[in-house]
């Protein structure tokens, strides 16, 4: 026996099941509003409550060319407008080539005003200029937006001049946030010289993707020493404390150090692997970089150990619920949505442990 779960909308699972299906558990509820499809863990007293996510969901949507005439819109996904509810696509009224991204929700013609008018007080747009070609920002941190991964939104740009392409991306994904931490190993022990580190402007910053490289960095026998030279180079080149460099733990600095990229625009985010320009460092004739913790918020929600999935809609007044019980398992956070987990992550995450299946049909959530 199965239960079918299809996709109805990028929010939650839609869960059909054959009549008196016998792998279903009635399990006391924790004070909370559950929907159908919800991933959900135990509590330390064993009641069942949702997966859910800390930190703010921020996309960015970046034009090719400066637009230089014309309008466009955005399309984004709106809050469930009440328990047990699906949200929606919503698309923006026109919006001029040249809007500024807007403070407020309040002044007409501005793109925060546009997605307002649709979303609701839905958080803010932080930078963007679509005639300048610079990334829109949008930070869900409003009532019913906050600390929830939402669907990436769509920008038609067919009435747009100038403007060539478009690429949408999730720059920061609810969460709590998780630094990306890079290892460079020398081949061989530094005796002297100089080297040079290049990094990738990441999404969001001036100049998004283009390589900035550190000025050159002199060898130096004491630790001490040698790393005050290598962060005085990184904040020279990227700002204060962007990157900071530390030893490798029990490792003497002459083979190699740790990058943790941790100021702002830089934590909580993937970063490409930083380059290396080592010849004129003497004795070094290779050198690695490795990814030692990837940047973003994999893994790091609240409660991410899933045992069950919700088989119903439950509301604050209820103490139980049906639920499909199986498990543990861990659900990858990147993908959150309202509701629980984006189907086809929650199918990875799960699968192993038979909880859910793929098949031709769609997802089988399985209880036997």
């Amino acid at each position: 026996m199965s239960v079918v779960a299809k996709n109805r909308a990028l929010g939650d699972f839609l869960l059909s099941e054959p009549a008196n299906f016998a792998g279903r558990e009635i399990k006391t509820v924790s004070s909370q509003t559950l929907k159908i499809g919800q991933v959900c863990t135990s509590d330390s007293s064993g009641y069942k409550v949702p997966i859910t996510a800390t930190g703010n969901e921020t996309h960015t949507i970046t034009p090719t060319g400066s637009a230089t005439a014309g309008t466009y819109t955005i399309t984004a996904w709106h809050k469930p407008p009440g328990a047990g509810q699906d949200g929606y696509w919503v698309t923006t009224a026109p919006i001029a080539y040249n809007a500024a991204r807007g403070t407020d929700d309040t002044t007409a013609g501005t793109i925060r005003y546009a997605l307002a008018q649709v979303l609701g007080a839905f958080g803010s747009v932080s930078a963007g200029d679509m005639s300048s070609a610079t990334a829109i920002v949008i930070v869900y941190s409003g009532t019913g937006y906050a600390s929830l991964c939402w669907p990436l939104p769509t920008l038609n740009r067919e009435n747009l001049v100038g403007c060539t392409a478009v690429s949408v991306a999730r720059y920061v994904a609810a969460g709590a946030p998780r630094n990306e931490i890079q290892t460079i190993i020398w081949g061989a022990d530094a005796t002297g010289g100089t080297f040079r580190l290049g990094f990738t402007i990441p999404a969001g910053s001036t100049g998004a993707g283009g390589v900035v490289w550190t000025d050159t960095m002199a060898w130096n026998t004491t630790d001490a020493t040698f790393l005050s030279a290598i962060n005085a180079a990184l904040d020279d080149v990227l700002g204060a404390s962007k990157v900071v460099a530390t030893a490798r733990s029990g490792i003497d600095t002459d083979l190699g150090i740790v990058l943790t990229f941790s100021g702002t625009g830089y934590a909580g985010i993937a970063h490409a692997l930083v380059q290396l320009d080592t010849a004129s460092l003497t004795s070094v004739t290779t050198a690695t970089v490795t990814r030692t913790q990837s940047g973003g918020t994999g893994g790091n929600q609240i409660a991410n150990n899933a045992d069950s999935v919700c088989l119903q809609d439950i509301s604050t007044s209820d103490t139980q619920g049906v639920f499909l019980v199986r498990g543990p398992a861990t659900v990858n956070g990147d993908e959150l949505y309202y509701g629980g987990a984006e189907p086809i992550v929650t199918a990875t995450a799960l699968a192993t442990v038979g909880i859910i299946v793929r098949s031709e049909a769609g997802l089988h959530l399985h209880a036997h």
